[in-house]
């Protein structure tokens, strides 16, 4: 059940300034989250990969064939989303930590 509280010792344009603020925050979050999820459907060829993830090309080729980083093949092309780039370092990183 929501925390209920009572409201005192604030006038009115208090009262409307902390809410517009708590607003503002809120909208906030949301916006840098839209923002996130727009930057995760990005795609990525191999080099750009590669070089957010300071490896090699062959590593790279060793990851895919792994399953470690899933990807998309357009004609002889090979794509990576982002999301799924970032994903798969999260997943990595929680499996470091369990070890």
């Amino acid at each position: 059940m929501p925390e209920k509280f009572l409201v005192t010792n604030y006038d009115h344009e208090e009262l409307v300034s902390l809410i517009k603020e708590a607003f503002t925050e809120e909208l906030k979050e949301i916006l840098t989250q839209k923002e996130k999820e727009k930057d995760y459907n990005v795609l990525l060829s191999r080099r750009e990969v590669a070089d957010l993830l300071k490896i090699s090309l062959v590593t790279l080729h060793k990851y895919q064939k792994e399953g470690i980083l899933p990807y998309s093949k357009l004609g002889i092309h090979i794509y990576f989303k982002k999301g799924d780039i970032m994903k798969a370092l999260e997943t990595q990183v929680r499996y470091q930590h369990r070890r």
